[in-house]
């Protein structure tokens, strides 16, 4: 059970990570 929250909180954070380079992208190209 540790083992698969530690996953999913990861994956968690690289999503978080992606969206904001997408917005700042999404920032500059504007």
């Amino acid at each position: 059970k540790k083992k698969k929250k530690k996953k999913k909180k990861k994956k968690k954070k690289k999503k978080k990570k992606k969206k904001k380079k997408a917005v700042l992208i999404d920032g500059l190209v504007t």
